[in-house]
């Protein structure tokens, strides 16, 4: 206890001196002497380091709320940070492994690739020639963390007392802030989160992760095997620069800066509402792109999970959203919200339309596209929220923090890009793909049961006067033939289905199609079995002795 307190007062005397040392106190020197405040307050960030540089990175894409120079001095905070000394890493890896760094990799770079807020990375070489990053976290960071959040909570009370309602939204926010960064700090939970990530990108071929090395990992250190690619915070430092030589160079390594904006937001729609597990810290530090504008993802300390009914309700809002629905879209953002009895739910879905349609529309010199950013219009609703006291499930906040992310990186990738239009373009995509995926063992099973058909038919044949085995033969090809028959009521019912249920009516506008032309199409295909169910049926009965002695006793039964 006394410990904390000391390491809370000792940490927040840091904050006092290094704020007075770095933001104030050059206020007073010459103008010429005096960097500007945005300099300043990033210098003084970067001298507290912690948990105010996480907080600096998480505001560098807020254009929103801060004005453009801040925003731009806090990006330098996703790129390097201050390193700590060599021997330090000795110590971490020697105390997780029990050897020294050259002992347990064939060779180790003693000066780090890359240094972020709570660890740094050094290339390493393991004993079969692989290219390793290894990640180290920062001695004592757990505890200045933890001292850090004792006095944001203390200043979010004293908050409190100017504002009510604006203490109790920085509580909110700190309180989630809190636990993505403390579960950030163990590097098993980044391990497992980027396996898992890994499982679901294989065979895709717009996004990839580096493999794990679990045998070279612990909570203070984590080991991926290394990607050679270019960041996406360069591309993005590099459009705002005009380097016209380094976009050059980028394109010759066949990365292009607008396929990199649509390959990211449609990589995060992906993962979100095909997989329900996606990245959730997309700044562009922790984006790569590689040749042909694939993108490789880093840092998987937060990362979100979508149940399977939250999944299919974002699905559900965001082609009501593409498609203009603004009524259907504002009900499914509500079953993300839990009111409470002081919640007036017409009036925050009034208000809610109202946004939409704003948002959706805007007026000006690009009438019929949206003006504004698309983290505004998340801004706005979370605004609405708290106006109405409704609760947005966690796991969404999640996601519109990745929103937030990539659409600031996907505005300064492609600008004049509509983020809108990707999306729909996802939808008729993705809906197309998986169509085409339901259909694939639709046919295959279906030129499997020909086969075994024709099959059967010639081992019948060549196998008249064997008994049991032909009755064998005789059950499998009638179970073939009832399965062939399966699928033709199948595709029937599901034709009559989409002809006659309205609910229906959004699925295929997804794929750009009347659902007269789907109808019609599993109707056609349906027909088309029934030619060569009959033809094997006549066969069968053809063949069948049990079928002959049922036919030679009717016609005595005549007689």
């Amino acid at each position: 206890m006394m410990d904390a307190i000391a390491s809370t007062v000792w940490r927040f005397w840091q904050i006092c001196a290094t704020t007075f040392r770095c933001v104030i106190l050059p206020a007073f020197r010459p103008a010429a002497a005096c960097a500007p405040l945005p300099v300043r307050v990033r210098e003084a960030i970067e001298r507290l380091g912690g948990v105010w540089i996480k907080v600096g990175q998480a505001l560098s894409l807020r254009f929103d709320l801060l004005p453009r120079e801040y925003c731009d001095e806090f990006l330098k905070l996703l790129g390097e940070t201050a390193t700590f000394p060599y021997s330090e890493v000795r110590t971490t890896i020697r105390n997780e492994f029990g050897q020294s760094p050259e002992e347990l990799f064939a060779s180790f770079a003693s000066v780090p690739l890359a240094a972020a807020s709570i660890a740094q990375v050094h290339l390493a070489t393991d004993n079969d020639g692989t290219r390793l990053a290894v990640k180290i976290k920062k001695p004592g960071i757990e505890r200045q963390f933890k001292a850090d959040f004792r006095i944001m909570r203390m200043l979010a009370r004293c908050l409190r007392l100017v504002s009510g309602h604006l203490g109790s939204s920085a509580r909110t926010f700190l309180d989630e802030f809190e636990r993505w960064t403390i579960e950030e700090l163990d590097f098993r939970n980044e391990a497992r989160h980027g396996h898992r990530f890994a499982l679901f990108a294989k065979g895709d071929p717009l996004q990839a992760t580096a493999r794990v090395r679990f045998e070279f990992t612990t909570s203070d250190v984590l080991t991926t095997e290394f990607l050679d690619g270019v960041r996406v915070l360069d591309i993005v430092t590099a459009l705002r620069a005009r380097d016209l030589t380094r976009l050059a160079e980028f394109r010759r390594r066949g990365i292009e800066p607008v396929q990199v904006a649509r390959n990211i937001a449609w990589n995060l729609l992906n993962q979100a509402l095909r997989d329900g597990f996606f990245h959730a810290d997309m700044h562009p530090a922790n984006l790569i792109a590689l040749p042909g504008n694939v993108i490789a993802y880093l840092d998987f300390g937060i990362v979100g999970t979508l149940s399977d009914d939250l999944r299919e309700s974002l699905q559900r809002y965001l082609v009501y959203l593409v498609e203009c629905d603004f009524g259907r879209a504002v009900d499914e953002m509500l079953r993300w919200m839990g009111g409470s009895e002081r919640s007036n739910m017409e009036a925050a879905r009034q208000d809610l339309m109202l946004m939409f349609e704003g948002y959706r529309y805007g007026t000006g010199a690009n009438e019929g596209r949206p003006l504004q950013l698309t983290s505004d219009f998340i801004i706005d609703m979370m605004s609405a929220a708290r106006r109405y006291d409704l609760a947005i499930a966690p796991e969404m906040i999640l996601y519109q923090k990745a929103v937030l992310s990539i659409d600031a990186t996907f505005s300064a990738l492609a600008p004049g890009h509509d983020l809108f239009l990707e999306a729909g373009k996802f939808f008729r995509r993705a809906t197309r793909i998986d169509l085409y995926d339901m259909a694939r063992p639709s046919a295959a099973a279906v030129l499997d049961v020909a086969h075994q058909m024709r099959c059967l038919a010639s081992d019948f044949r060549s196998t008249q006067g064997v008994g049991r085995t032909f009755r064998v033969w005789l059950d499998m090809l009638q179970a073939r033939l009832l399965s062939y028959e399966f699928w033709a009521i199948l595709l029937g019912v599901g034709a009559y289905v989409v002809y006659q249920d309205d609910r229906l009516q959004d699925f295929p506008r997804m794929l750009g199609v009347s659902r007269y032309w789907i109808a019609g199409g599993l109707a056609l295909t349906a027909i088309a079995l029934l030619a060569p169910i009959w033809r094997q049926g006549r066969r069968l009965s053809a063949t069948d002795p049990r079928d002959h002695r049922g036919r030679a006793h009717s016609q005595r039964t005549r007689q």
